[in-house]
């Protein structure tokens, strides 16, 4: 399911992976969400940034960088995706992060309790999480990567949302 949140005020965005704050927008820019079980999704794909940028990006909308629980989400997730950009060349990060031997979603605080691990992986590339398309199989599958990668970012937050504020500092 589609919906849009209406950005009210000033806004910020990423362009050339840097935020940009804008003090005056002409008019109320639109953000299309998507829907999944109790959560809302925005998939922000005109820009790259590093996994903190897009930590800060989600924050910006009220939201955080996504956290897969389960196969069904990790599937609506590349369907979506998938209908948006050239999937075979777009990665996007997650909340995703390595503490030691134990991986958890930044956004939640809590450990995996699903994972769908590209071949080979988690590697000791990285400590952040990254999903990619899995050529062997056509679906999503997760990555280990370097933190600084440029991806693009999935933001996620409560499902009653419908409109956000940015936050005006």
């Amino acid at each position: 399911m589609l919906a849009k949140i209406i950005l009210l005020g000033c806004c910020t965005f990423l362009a050339n992976g840097a935020l940009v704050k804008i003090e005056e927008f002409g008019g109320e820019p639109e953000l299309p969400l998507y829907y999944f079980g109790e959560s809302a999704y925005y998939f922000q794909t005109f820009s790259k940034a590093t996994q903190e940028q897009g930590l800060l990006f989600c924050k910006n909308l009220d939201m955080g960088l996504v956290s897969i629980e389960s196969k069904q989400e990790n599937d609506f997730l590349f369907n979506t995706i998938g209908s948006l950009v050239d999937y075979t060349t777009s990665d996007f990060w997650t909340s995703g992060l390595r503490s030691g031997d134990i991986w958890y979603w930044e956004t939640t605080g809590k450990p995996f309790s699903f994972t769908r691990w590209s071949k080979n992986e988690p590697s000791d590339n990285g400590t952040c999480l990254e999903v990619t398309q899995d050529s062997s199989d056509i679906s999503m599958s997760w990555n280990r990567a370097d933190c600084t990668k440029n991806n693009y970012i999935i933001c996620e937050g409560d499902g009653n949302q419908t409109t956000t504020k940015p936050d005006s500092s």
